[in-house]
């Protein structure tokens, strides 16, 4: 009825073992207080595994930061359940029947199940963590300092030294998008300050470049790098068939996003500027009779909403565009200008840095009307 970190095999290679060894100490500690206070059916191990990022308990290991997850099993919001002890069993992942393992000594035996017995749980393992740190608190101090030197230390050693992000991009605003949140969750990103050379390739100054030899290493790996799920005893079977993932199977957001992160497997030597914010540069346009959006771009989607939404035309083309110096593909969007159309755009395009062309007249290609979608 109540489960504690650590979570069960795999786990995420490139995180440092001290923080699982601490996620161990600090859930087992938890589990000793609730046994002592009473409490039963708490269980370790199962059937969770920390090799993805399932919310910011596990994220936090990439970060060298311990996470606990305790997570008690529901009453129903705040009614009452009787589970009657035939209703109990185990599942395939970590304890395969309700009877006493080494993860699990104490099974629960049913009867009523209340929101008080939540509250107790929750409360007690709060506690014995806070206590537990709280009497250990130069230890665990000292352990910070450990697991980033020791990441530091890996991105000078192994591979990859650094991921570059270039500026040109299938949807530049998204590659900013991504940089902004790197830079939230503490991971150190640079702007080039000359051309980078990785391999055959040279990319111009400006590009972002991510080095590994931070404390936020395993965070980096986790995010840009391509990550193929573990095919071994820990994700298959005692017939050899495999275990589907709990969740998801990577959590490499740059591919996700659509953003292309070249690793880089050798050191590297250029100068490097830190970035700490990321600018978007708003459009500037005029009076034109007809403003053009780019439809690669993600928030195109946004501008066009915020415009649509105050009733004015929008159009879309089935055909490529030539327009301000730019060849746009087939899907470009065309907004007629009017007092909303313009004032809309300008808040939206501003918000976000989406580009505006502007045209003087209806291109003369297949245009349709653009509809409000309902979902």
């Amino acid at each position: 009825r109540f489960f504690l970190s650590p979570e069960m095999d795999p786990i995420y290679p490139e995180v440092d073992p001290l923080v699982w060894r601490e996620t161990q100490f600090l859930g087992m500690f938890a589990a000793a207080r609730l046994e002592k206070e009473g409490v039963s059916g708490v269980e370790t191990g199962a059937p969770f595994t920390p090799d993805f990022i399932s919310a910011f308990q596990t994220l936090a290991y990439t970060m060298n930061i311990v996470g606990i997850l305790t997570e008690s099993a529901s009453a129903r919001i705040a009614t009452p359940i009787f589970v009657d002890p035939h209703q109990l069993k185990g599942y395939g992942r970590g304890r395969l029947s309700d009877k006493p393992y080494m993860n699990y000594p104490n099974p629960w035996k049913g009867g009523w199940w209340r929101l008080s017995d939540i509250v107790r749980q929750q409360l007690s393992s709060t506690m014995a963590i806070l206590s537990a740190v709280a009497k250990l608190r130069r230890e665990f101090l000292r352990n910070m300092y450990v697991k980033a030197r020791r990441s530091v230390e890996r991105g000078l050693s192994e591979p990859p030294h650094a991921f570059l992000l270039p500026r040109e991009q299938h949807d530049p605003l998204t590659l900013l998008k991504l940089i902004d949140i790197l830079l939230k969750l503490g991971v150190k990103v640079y702007e080039a300050a000359e051309p980078v050379k990785v391999g055959v390739a040279t990319y111009p100054a400006g590009a972002f470049v991510v080095p590994l030899a931070q404390p936020r290493r395993a965070l980096v790996k986790k995010l840009l790098d391509r990550f193929l799920y573990p095919d071994d005893e820990t994700t298959r079977d005692k017939e050899g068939k495999p275990i589907r993932p709990y969740d998801i199977a990577t959590d490499t957001l740059a591919e996700f996003m659509g953003v292309s992160a070249v690793r880089i497997d050798e050191p590297l030597a250029v100068s490097l500027r830190p970035v700490e914010e990321v600018l978007r540069v708003p459009p500037s346009f005029g009076d034109s009779e007809y403003y053009v959006l780019d439809p690669r771009l993600n928030d195109t989607y946004y501008a066009v909403n915020r415009v649509l939404a105050t009733g004015s035309e929008v159009l879309r083309a089935f055909e490529p565009l030539e327009v301000g110096g730019a060849r746009l593909p087939p899907g470009a969007f065309v907004v007629r200008r009017s007092e909303s159309s313009a004032k809309a755009l300008k808040e939206a395009a501003g918000e976000r840095g989406v580009p505006v062309f502007e045209l003087g007249e209806l291109p003369q290609v297949k245009l349709v009307e653009v509809k409000i979608a309902r979902i």
